[in-house]
């Protein structure tokens, strides 16, 4: 059995049509997940956000998680330069992404939520290899108010593929080889190729125009970033997210000659999202500037930390009260005595 830090954390994906969260313990073995819950955002009038915020608000009060701290998932498709994969070795190139992102930065600061630049053996003769994490800032303050005006104190936000690349980094941890992690979204599939070290490449195939991207092309981005991968070939495929923009596994098998598993269960499913909300919990424990301060654990694992303090103060209360107790019998007796004292010399005076 695993054993588990005390570390309880919730995730919160926010899809189109439903709102999916779920409580996340970290163990030895990698983050564990507790509990799940997902609730439909209503269709009709009033703003995306109004109506995500109801469904997560409905999630809040049915499990008593108000104030809990949570961290967030946004689209990887909302990134801005997100995860590329540079086709030359140009130390030019690489230098003007460099500047791209810091003119990015300056111009829409993420407010510290989602920000990070990454060169995986920058200059090689198989190309540049550049990864770049940071949200759109409208994107993620959207979704931290969402959060908010639900009763929860939104902690940090991810872009949901790489947490979901964090989180297969701990699943495959026993693999010699690394692993092709695809995450699907309804206009987006991000491609990661991870070990158990960690990212190795990144990669996104998307049409400009939000439909599912072909199943060709989806193939030759897998290929490529497989290709620009250091280290050894990838062993296997994991499937998770949405995964109508995802070839079918028997079709990723027989073009590239790979085992194809799915997160969720063993079948073929639209909707896989319990590992990337399991990934969100566990980004936030990666996360050591956002684990300092008492208040970080959500309030169960706050009651179970309290269990033996609590019972000690009633040891402590037992045994005054038993001296109480010893004390009050102590002075009835002397009391008992004094009066039988007093008796005795009233009967020899008579």
């Amino acid at each position: 059995m695993p054993r588990a830090r005390s570390k309880l954390l919730l995730g919160v994906d926010i899809h189109d049509a439903a709102v999916h969260a779920c409580r996340v313990r970290a163990t030895d073995m990698g983050p564990e997940i507790l509990d799940a819950w997902t609730e439909e955002i209503s269709e009709g009038g009033g703003h995306f956000s109004d109506r995500a915020a109801e469904a997560l608000r409905r999630i809040v009060r049915k499990n008593r998680l108000n104030g809990e701290k949570a961290c967030v998932t946004v689209p990887d498709s909302q990134a801005i330069y997100a995860n590329v994969i540079l086709p030359s070795n140009s130390r030019a190139e690489l230098q003007g992404m460099v500047e791209l992102y810091v003119e990015q930065q300056a111009l829409f600061p993420a407010n510290g939520a989602v920000a990070g630049f990454t060169v995986l053996h920058a200059v090689e003769p198989a190309g540049s290899r550049v990864g770049i994490a940071s949200a759109n800032r409208l994107q993620v303050q959207e979704r931290m108010d969402i959060a908010r005006a639900a009763g929860l104190t939104p902690s940090i936000a991810v872009t949901g593929g790489l947490a979901a690349a964090r989180y297969f980094a701990h699943y495959i941890r026993n693999d010699h080889r690394p692993a092709i992690v695809l995450y699907g979204e309804s206009g987006a599939v991000c491609i990661y190729v991870i070990s158990a070290a960690g990212l190795l490449m990144a990669h996104t195939v998307s049409l400009d125009d939000g439909a599912a991207p072909s199943p060709d092309a989806v193939i030759r981005g897998i290929r490529l970033a497989a290709e620009n991968a250091p280290g050894d070939a990838p062993g296997r495929i994991i499937m998770c997210g949405d995964a109508r923009g995802i070839p079918h596994p028997s079709v990723l098998e027989l073009e590239l000659g790979l085992p194809v598993s799915v997160s969720v269960g063993d079948e073929y499913t639209p909707s896989g999202l319990l590992d990337t909300l399991r990934a969100a919990g566990a980004a936030l424990e990666m996360d050591p500037s956002q684990n300092s301060g008492a208040n970080l654990a959500p309030r169960r694992e706050r009651r179970e930390a309290r269990g033996p303090v609590r019972a000690r103060v009633v040891w402590a209360a037992l045994i005054v009260f038993a001296i109480l107790i010893a004390a009050a019998a102590g002075y009835a007796a002397s009391v008992s005595r004094a009066r039988a004292g007093q008796l005795r010399a009233v009967q020899k005076r008579l």
